[in-house]
This record gives structure tokens, sequence and C-alpha cells, in this order.
């Protein structure tokens, strides 16, 4: 019985194995080390994804769901940047928040990959999570050396305003925002 149990565990094993896809993508020297930090699944299927290259900068990559690379760029970076979330907006635009630990960045790109605009944010530390709002208006929160914060800004990505808020003695900096019907934002 022992042996017709391991048999049939590798006759799984060898089937799973042959279902997984064969495309691998690599995205330059691979002395350098590129490590993906968030990416997600779009409205039409596509996986896009954003990450970091040493002392190189960030990568940004699109995947059709046949595993076929549509675009790829990396911007230029001196820090090493941790990408946190992505996320699509309504019109079809994707979303990217990094943080330092010294600055935030935010980046809005088109679908066919172009950069729309990017945003730093010297005071702010850490941006962690965000969301769109109905009307456009890109939520974000994340933290200062002070406090946990929540950004607003504009579709253009022009901010609207900023709160810093104490939340509390272990707790300084927001890693969740969401959207409430009645028009308030809840932080965690």
């Amino acid at each position: 019985m022992k042996n017709i149990l391991i048999a049939f565990l590798f006759l799984l094993s060898a089937h799973l194995c042959k279902a997984q896809t064969s495309a691998v993508y690599s995205f330059g020297d691979s002395l350098k080390a590129c490590v993906a930090d968030a990416g997600f699944i779009d409205v039409d299927g596509n996986y896009v994804m954003m990450g970091r290259r040493a002392n190189v900068g960030n990568l940004y990559a699109k995947f059709s769901p046949n595993h076929e690379m549509l675009w790829s760029f990396v911007t230029p970076s001196s820090m090493a940047i941790q990408g946190w979330r992505m996320f699509q907006t309504a019109n079809k635009d994707y979303i990217g928040i990094m943080s330092t630990g010294f600055s935030a960045f935010v980046i809005r790109i088109s679908p066919n990959g172009t950069i729309v605009w990017n945003r730093t944010m010297g005071q702010i530390t850490s941006l962690h999570d965000g969301f769109e709002a109905s009307n456009g208006d890109l939520y974000f929160t994340g933290g200062t050396t002070n406090g946990a914060i929540a950004l607003r800004l504009d579709m253009a990505g022009n901010e609207i305003w900023c709160t810093r808020f104490q939340a509390g003695v272990d707790y300084t900096r927001g890693f969740a925002i969401e959207p409430c019907p009645d028009g308030t934002i809840i932080i965690g």
C-alpha cells in the first residue's frame, strides 16, 4: 500500500508540475536583485506589478492573461523603495504606492504603460494603502515621524489636503484605508 501511495503522489506531482506555466521573465542583469513588491489582476485579466531593482530603481510591468509581457519600465531611484500597493482607477489607470522610510511616492500609469504623473511626498515617510473615490480623487494612508496621516490627491496628483493624527502609543502610521457609504473614511 505504501508503494502504491508513493507512486500515486509521484504521478500527481508530475501532473501538477506540467500544469504550471513555462513563462519566466528576466528584467536584465541577474546579478542585480529584482523584487516584486505588489501586484494585482486588473479588470481585463492582466497582471500588473511593481517592484524594485537593487541600486537601479522601481520596476513596473504588465502581463496579459496568456503571460505575455505587454510593457515594462524602470524609473530611476537612488533609494530603496518598498512598493506597498497597486490598484486600478475607474478609467483603467494604475496607481502605485511606495515608501522609502524617508519619503513616499505615488505613480499613476496609463493602461498602455505611460507615466501619467508621479509625486514624491518628502514630509510623509510612508504610504501603505489607498483608494479612488467616485469623483476620481485619491485617498491614501501612511505616516510621518509624528503620527499617522490621511492624504487626498485630485485626479492630476495635486494635494488637496493632508491630515496628521495621533494614532496611538505603538501605532504611528495607517496601514489600511476604506471609504464608508456615508462619505467618511476608516483608517486602520
